[in-house]
């Protein structure tokens, strides 16, 4: 089977090496061919870019294609297409950058980096800061909740409330 599928392969393959060559009788045809494939090629004014582009492209020995051009859409059927009356200008990608500019984005964006490092750096500190004074007031509140309040040792009331004097206050 495999002997057999080989050979029917390398038939196939080599069929049309064996076929008629193109036969060229004089110098008039290979003239003659370039004019009528450019008058073929050449793009008319109606033409978009891209069917100017495709028709240049020569398709020789391919299958031929329907060309979608405004007519062709137009006249299609059940199909929801519309057509411009204004080609829109072509939008190019930027052009490569050079050397140098490459280097000065570069530089730019290590300086941001360096520049996000550090107000990361000083948020990190202030949060830390922050947390440091959060517990030394929370330490301070408590040791005066301790120290200020009426635990039951003291007996004498004028040790807790101060001394009273008979004095009005001095007036404002």
């Amino acid at each position: 089977m495999k002997p057999a599928l080989t050979i029917a392969f390398a038939a196939a393959i080599a069929l049309p090496l064996f076929g008629d060559p193109q036969k060229s009788t004089g110098s008039d045809q290979t003239t003659a061919k370039p004019a009528a494939a450019a008058t073929d090629t050449a793009p008319s004014a109606a033409d978009s870019p891209l069917v100017a582009a495709m028709k240049r492209a020569h398709r020789r020995g391919r299958k031929a294609t329907n060309v979608i051009t405004n007519d062709t859409l137009k006249s299609a059927k059940g199909g929801h297409v519309s057509t411009t009356t204004v080609q829109r200008a072509v939008e190019l990608p930027p052009a490569e950058l050079t050397p140098a500019e490459v280097e000065a984005k570069k530089a730019q964006a290590e300086k941001d980096l360096a520049e996000k490092k550090e107000r990361q750096e000083a948020t990190e500190a202030r949060i830390k800061k922050d947390a440091e004074e959060k517990k030394l007031r929370a330490a301070r509140a408590a040791e005066a909740a301790e120290s200020n309040g009426y635990e039951g040792s003291f007996d004498d009331a004028e040790d807790l409330a101060g001394p009273e004097t008979d004095t009005p206050p001095p007036p404002r």
